[in-house]
């Protein structure tokens, strides 16, 4: 008996489904395959289990009790759309989207659902994307395809290097690699109704596969890679209608490809600073302006040398001393210049050597308008870290405390970009930057 419940296909028997439903009221979703050892994976509200294939030992991974108190084993989780799950090739580690706790605190400081990455071996959480869902990690388990703002993005299996695939007014979601990584299908009602689309992993080409009236949701792919082995990109994938009725399909891609002559070409990164061309702290610090919060709190910077360098021979060091209490408990440096035009870029990039303390590290820009926009990071979570944040309003937040204009990112007139350090408590510390650069 069937008893899919969303984008992957498995054969369960009635003794294992009537048995889990029994044992979890009901409460049963996603139901799949450990990707290793052959048992089966299931969510509840409160967690995600394993159990045999008849039904029986069933064993909680991750979870809380159903009052919400946690038991000191578990992550917190609760299951929430857009949710889901999915594994590691190894099956030592898993994604989980949905609302998390560790402790008492969340780790998802926004306060709504993400991308954590839970270690089965030793517990370890990592969370990879806030306000995220629908991850599915590739074949090689090197990139993670998620969905964040009714777009597709891809990063890296640790976290960083979010791109963003796809940019449509429609909802665009459930994405999932082919078996050879080349490729994504993913659902979209940028037609009306839900099609499913498969484009190049980078992005690229995207072409409806379906086109028909139904709705079209829930991809899965047929084939599964196997080391050394040649596959096509066409693979055949499942496709779910609103009949729940299952087709197989297998993209004519070849067929229906836009020539790359429409496509226009990806601009050039656009090198903000490397830090290569200062001779000298003295103008390095002429370059930049550096805000202490009404001179109270320090900040300084100096030429740093490897090994703390992203590339080259030459870097920034920003030392830091906070003073003050909240809410004046930042320091940071700006660079300004006349209006610069970002609006062919996409990203903004910058290396980052965190000093491994937990203030807040804070990435802004502002518009000519007055309307600034920032990320906010924490150094605790990273060493050396290449962040390539994608200049939309799922990354950058408005800061209330900034000009109010229409509510958009206006990219083609930007007058400084800055780094800000602080809401950490009183504290000193270095971090170094590098390779400052818009892709």
């Amino acid at each position: 008996m069937n008893i899919e419940l969303t984008t992957r296909h498995y054969e369960i028997t009635d003794r294992a489904k009537k048995h889990l439903e029994e044992e979890m009221n009901n409460d049963i979703r996603e139901v799949g395959w450990h990707p290793t050892n052959g048992r089966i994976v299931y969510l509840t509200t409160f967690g995600l289990w394993l159990a045999d294939t008849d039904g029986r030992n069933r064993e909680r991974v991750v979870g809380s009790t159903w009052d919400g108190t946690l038991e000191e084993k578990y992550l917190g989780y609760y299951y929430r759309d857009p949710g889901g799950y999915a594994w590691f090739p190894l099956g030592d580690q898993i994604l989980l989207a949905g609302q998390f706790s560790v402790g008492q605190s969340r780790i998802n400081r926004q306060g709504g659902q993400g991308i954590v990455k839970v270690s089965l071996e030793n517990g370890a959480v990592e969370l990879l994307s806030s306000c995220a869902g629908f991850p599915d990690v590739s074949p090689d388990g090197a990139k993670i395809a998620f969905v964040l703002n009714r777009e597709i993005f891809v990063m890296n299996a640790d976290g960083t290097n979010q791109l963003q695939l796809t940019e449509n007014p429609a909802d665009d979601t459930e994405p999932t690699w082919s078996p050879d990584g080349k490729k994504i299908a993913f659902a979209t009602n940028r037609d009306g109704n839900y099609e499913i689309y498969v484009m190049n992993a980078d992005g690229s080409n995207p072409v409806n596969i379906t086109n028909d009236s139904h709705n079209d949701r829930q991809p899965a792919w047929t084939g599964r890679a196997t080391q050394g082995a040649s596959m096509l990109a066409s693979e055949s994938m499942v496709v779910t209608d609103t009949a729940q009725s299952e087709a197989v399909l297998t993209p004519e891609i070849t067929n229906q490809t836009t020539s790359s002559a429409t496509q226009p070409p990806a601009p050039s990164p656009l090198i903000l600073e490397n830090f290569e061309d200062f001779a000298d702290d003295v103008g390095l610090r002429t370059a930049y302006t550096v805000n202490t919060i009404d001179g109270k709190n320090v900040g300084e910077l100096s030429i740093s040398s490897p090994p703390h360098v992203g590339s080259g021979a030459q870097a920034a060091a920003f030392h830091y001393e906070i003073r003050n209490e909240k809410p004046d408990d930042y320091t940071g440096f700006l660079r300004w210049s006349s209006p610069q035009n970002w609006q062919p870029y996409s990203a903004f990039h910058v290396w980052v050597k965190s000093d491994g303390s937990n203030m807040d590290l804070v990435i802004q820009f502002r518009e000519t308008s007055g309307e600034v926009w920032r990320y906010r990071t924490n150094l605790s979570r990273f060493t050396t870290k290449e962040l390539q944040l994608p200049l939309n309003k799922a990354t950058f937040q408005w800061a209330d405390w900034s000009d109010w204009q229409n509510g958009q990112i206006d990219l083609h007139a930007i007058e400084y970009y800055g780094f800000f350090v602080g809401n950490g408590g009183k504290r000193s510390g270095t971090v170094f930057f590098d390779d400052i650069e818009l892709q």
